[in-house]
């Protein structure tokens, strides 16, 4: 590849007007991943043939890789004008308006490929992403039936189908899918943090935990979600200092994070740490952004600060009274979080 791809830079070098060996060499780099290079020689090309559909479509996907996602759109509808029925600049666009928000307009250029009879799973789940983003969840799960009635090993679709299956409920049905995924993809970080949701769903606790520690320690580059929801975990399985660590993570990432400062105040709220409950919780109020969490959260600073100003004064039942910090910490783990 690389002797090809220095043939055909000496062959634009000594005939510049050749657009076809300039393509040639732009599909090389893009190979290779020089996208802003193969950006480059696309547009040489298209100086010298402006209206050539499978270059605009090859250089609008380029754009979209480099996350300039109007100049794609823009490419691809000059494609898509020029040749009206060609079907990979139709795909290219859909997930490129799909990919900018633009959902419906997606969803048009994919019901236009089906109802022209082109049925393929590339298609069939490209609509069911859309379908997906648009949370038509009953129309979605369709298409991902049809796309893993014929591939039954094809994990994206068996992903994206557990995810729908989540949004709608099924958690058991969920779980099997994303199951059928792992077999192949045994250190799928995504995978396990999904199926983590859906166990967690079940009240499953302990497996879901297994599974969100198996999804962070997958991950190349775990996301604030993924540190919460394992914050979460710890909480639900009354592991309140481990709590206190994925929440402390959460909030090195994104110190603005409200519900993270609420979860780790009750986390510290259990462990009997009140100063820092308090702290927490203050700190949570400020960032909150709903008057309900807000309510929720004041109520917990109310019961920290009574239990805090409680454990200062003796005690004078102290020897005949059953051990409270047990019970202090299950009501604490009870009293609910996000």
């Amino acid at each position: 590849m690389k002797q090809a791809l220095q043939d055909f830079s000496k062959c634009v070098d000594l005939n510049p007007s050749y657009a076809k060996a300039w393509v040639r060499k732009a599909n090389l780099l893009f190979s290779q991943g020089e996208y802003q290079e193969a950006l480059k020689s696309y547009s040489q090309a298209l100086k010298l043939d402006p209206d050539n559909a499978e270059v605009l479509n090859n250089r609008g996907w380029t754009y979209s890789v480099l996350g300039d996602l109007d100049s794609a759109e823009q490419d691809l509808n000059r494609a898509l004008d020029i040749r009206p029925k060609f079907n990979v600049a139709l795909i290219n666009r859909a997930e490129i308006l799909r990919l900018s928000g633009k959902h419906e307009a997606a969803l048009g250029d994919l019901n236009r490929l089906v109802d022209a009879g082109q049925r393929d799973s590339a298609i069939l789940f490209a609509r069911g992403k859309t379908l997906m983003d648009l949370r038509r969840y009953q129309e979605a799960l369709r298409d991902f039936d049809q796309v893993i009635l014929s591939e039954p090993q094809n994990v994206p679709a068996l992903r994206s189908r557990g995810e729908t299956l989540l949004a709608l409920g099924d958690y058991k049905k969920a779980i099997e899918d994303f199951n059928s995924a792992l077999k192949s993809e045994a250190s799928d970080s995504q995978l396990l943090f999904l199926r983590g949701m859906a166990k967690e769903s079940l009240n499953s606790h302990a497996d879901a935990l297994k599974d969100f520690e198996g999804a962070l320690e997958a991950s190349g580059a775990a996301t604030t979600d993924m540190y919460y929801r394992l914050g979460r975990s710890y909480l639900l399985n009354r592991q309140y200092e481990r709590a206190v660590k994925a929440y402390s993570k959460v909030l090195s990432m994104d110190s603005a994070h409200g519900l993270a400062f609420a979860n780790r105040g009750v986390a510290f709220k259990a462990l009997q740490d009140y100063d820092m409950a308090q702290r927490d919780f203050n700190q949570a109020l400020k960032f909150l952004d709903t008057q309900e969490r807000k309510d929720a959260v004041r109520a917990l600073l109310k019961e920290t600060q009574r239990l805090s100003h409680a454990s200062l004064l003796p005690d004078p039942l102290g020897e005949i009274r059953s051990n409270s910090s047990e019970s202090g910490q299950a009501a604490s783990a009870d009293k609910g979080f996000w």
